[in-house]
Order: C-alpha cells, then structure tokens, then sequence
C-alpha cells in the first residue's frame, strides 16, 4: 500500500498526519532568526545590498508561515474535507518559505558568486532540510515542493557555473532532494504503521472490555503480587462498589472481608472460601466453592490459574438455580400433593435406616389405604379426592418423628415405617394411635 496518497489510508490517520502539520510552530521562529542572521553576514562579507533583500524576505516569509499555523488550531481539523483544505493552505506558506530559501542560496551560487557565500548557503539549505521530513511529513506534496524549492536551487547554481567539476556536484544533489523524500516516507510509514497497530490494539481492548463487562458472572484477575489487576462491572456490582477500579489492588482477603463487613459473609465462611480460592491458585487447579449467605443469597466463587502469572476468580449469585435444584430434588422425592416422602425416596430413606444402627433391632412397616376410595372421586370429583388424601397424609404427618417415616406410595395407599419396636404388640399399639 502506498501510504503517501491520502486516498490509500484511512480519513482519521490522514486527519492525523494533516493535524500534525500546525503542532510546535515555534521552531520557525528560530529559523527566522538564523536565516536573517546568516543573510546579513553574508552581505558584512560580500557588501552586495542583494542580502539585505533576501535576509528580509527569509525572515518575512519564515513569520508569516509561523503566524499562519498558529492561525489553525488543529483540534479543529476534524473532517477528511476539512483536512484536505487546511493542508492547501499550509502548503502555499511552504512553498513561499521554501522558494526564499531557495533564492538565497542560488544568488550566493550564480549571481553574487563568493566562497564564504556558498558555504553559508550550502550550511542554510543543509539546516533546512533536517526540517522538511521531521516538519513536514504529514503532507507527501509539502515535502516534494520544499525538497526542490530549497534544494534544487544549489545544483542549479552549481551547474551554471560550467565547469566540469560544478556540473558533477550539482547533478550530485539532485538525488539528495529524493533521498530527503524518502526519510519522509519512512517517518509516514513508522508513524502510520504505529497508528495501525494502536488501533488494533484499541479494538481488541475494546471487544475484550465489552466482553469483560457483559458477564454475568463477576470476574477478578490477581497479578503476581496477589492482588486484583482486573475486574469487571458485574464484580463491582456484586460487591456493592459504583466502579471496577474500586476493586482495584484488592487482595481475595480483602474482597471477601467487605462481603464480611456487609454482613453477607460469616467470619468463617471468609477463611475457608479464602483458603480454597488460594489453594486452588496454588495449585494450579479448577476449584468451585458454593456459599450460602446470612441473607438468603448462593454464591458460587470459582478460581483457576491464568497465563502470566495471572489469577482468574470468577463468581456468581446462583441463588435462582440453587432454589430450582432444591426444588427439583424436593420434587424428585417428595409427593406434590402431600409433601411426604415418594416411593423412591422412601425406599432409599428406608435403606439407610436398616443398614445403620443396631442390626439386631425389631422394625415394622405398616401399609394403609383408603377403601373405597375410588368411589370418592368418581361421586365427589378429583378435587375432593385429592382434598382427602391431602387431610389423611397432614394427620399421619403428625405422627412422624425420630423413628417414624409416613411416605405416601401413590393413589390411597401409604406406608409407615417404624425403625425400633419392642414386639408385636407395641407395634400394634402404635398403629391403633394412629387409626385413633
């Protein structure tokens, strides 16, 4: 790509370039100076009034293009047109200090021919290029005008002279004018180049903060020192913080202390989630701890190790799937119309009471359904069916306790499970106490 046409790189590095061109003015000032000065010693040496002229003419068209950048402020240039527009009116002050510039040193050449002459030119023209692509570079035409406005005056001059020598020295300079447009696109390229890559780097900054900021769950990072380098608006939010750069420079300590502070953490809840985040950190290691808070609230806090030395916590109020969980346990084992315990649920809890415990041990189950019960829902309705079952499972549920487990096993039936009993009899003693 040929960054030199405007056409070939983007509006804003353009506008850029072009903005560039109306910074730091100062140094014209000093140029002035110099090139007034060097002109009137030339005419202390020479004595031709021709200097006083042209020192007058250097240092008139060197403020004149100072006080013209400083007319432009270069915030103002914001638009591709505008930029185009501004860098037209730079390049005519250029071109008339250039083409001065130029003058002089083709007079001390040609005109008024004197060796302490053409060494101040040659030493003016040198000192000016080091300007014309470190100045100037943001404009390719700028550069091309003032490299042949300065400097194709010495070889002019030089080969006017007409010896062989001259005319080999002047077509010596002719490639130093492309050699000065060369440093310039190479500062272009650099600077263009380095533009590219920031803004790379700012679009990859940017989706990584949008994607950062859009999670739902909160996440920190700890640098080596252990302490937060990043965090994301979702942990600012969980923590109660306006901001992600409160969280900045925080310690795990000090993140789950303001949650102990808040009264959402237990002091020991504090110490065993700080311990297993950094062990897993430690470690290496992916390591999930679920925490139930003083307010109702679930959290799961996540840790693993990142690249560079870098932590990653990550955390989450997972209260609504721990509530759905339970609920889908609950579900799992308990009766939706009653709330005692299923078929499932009873075998398993019925198992582990027998594999526990004196094996020794008398227990008894007793069944129990309705008779007649069908003949209830068919003349009553469903609805005054399920109301009797829900009555029968809230009066065997009173009688449930250490020992006891009322499970309803679907339709009319449900069984009593009785863990410990004397004998026969006392079994039958505790089932009257019920039918009672």
């Amino acid at each position: 790509m040929n960054i030199d046409r405007p056409d070939d790189i983007s509006e804003d590095v353009y506008v850029g370039f072009v903005r560039s061109l109306f910074r730091d003015a100062g140094i014209l000032l000093v140029g002035a100076f110099t090139q007034g000065a060097m002109g009137l010693l030339v005419y202390w040496k020479t004595s031709a009034a021709i200097y006083v002229a042209l020192a007058i003419l250097m240092v008139a068209a060197s403020i004149g293009r100072y006080l013209a950048i400083r007319r432009v402020s270069p915030d103002t240039i914001v638009t591709y047109e505008s930029a185009l527009a501004w860098e037209r009116y730079y390049i005519v002050a250029g071109t008339i200090h250039g083409s001065a510039v130029g003058l002089f040193a083709f007079v001390c050449l040609h005109v008024v021919p004197d060796l302490f002459g053409e060494i101040a030119a040659v030493s003016l023209v040198l000192a000016s290029t080091i300007t014309i692509a470190g100045r100037n570079f943001g404009s390719r035409r700028m550069v091309a005008i003032l490299s042949v406005s300065v400097v194709a005056p010495i070889a002019v001059g030089l080969m006017l002279k007409g010896d062989v020598y001259n005319v080999i020295l002047g077509l010596f300079v002719i490639p130093f004018m492309f050699t000065i447009n060369k440093m310039a696109h190479l500062v272009r390229k650099v600077l263009f180049t380095a533009i590219s890559e920031e803004k790379k780097a700012n679009r990859i900054a940017q989706r990584f903060n949008r994607a950062l900021n859009t999670m739902s769950h909160g996440l920190v990072m700890l640098g080596p020192d252990g302490r937060v380098a990043v965090a994301n608006a979702e942990a600012a939010h969980l923590m109660s913080l306006k901001s992600p750069d409160a969280l900045l420079g925080r310690s795990i300590h000090g993140l789950l202390m303001r949650g102990v502070a808040g009264g959402m953490l237990a002091p020991k809840d504090c110490r065993y989630i700080e311990a297993q985040l950094t062990r897993a950190l430690r470690e290496g290691r992916d390591r999930k701890v679920l925490v139930s808070l003083a307010n109702g609230q679930h959290y799961e806090f996540s840790a693993r190790e990142g690249s560079q030395e870098l932590g990653v916590i990550t955390f989450e109020d997972v209260t609504a799937r721990v509530e759905a969980e339970d609920k889908i346990r609950f579900m799992a084992r308990y009766d939706s119309l009653t709330g005692l315990p299923n078929r499932a649920y009873f075998q398993e809890l019925i198992g582990e009471a027998m594999a526990s415990g004196d094996l020794e041990r008398l227990c008894g189950l007793t069944v129990l359904d309705l008779d007649d019960f069908k003949s209830v829902n068919d003349t009553l309705g469903h609805p005054v069916g399920d109301g009797l079952i829900y009555a029968v499972a809230e009066r065997l549920a009173a009688v449930t306790g250490p020992g006891v487990t009322v499970s309803r096993f679907g339709g009319d039936e449900f069984m009593i499970f009785f863990d410990r009993v004397e004998d026969e009899s006392h079994l039958t003693s505790q089932i009257d106490e019920i039918f009672h």
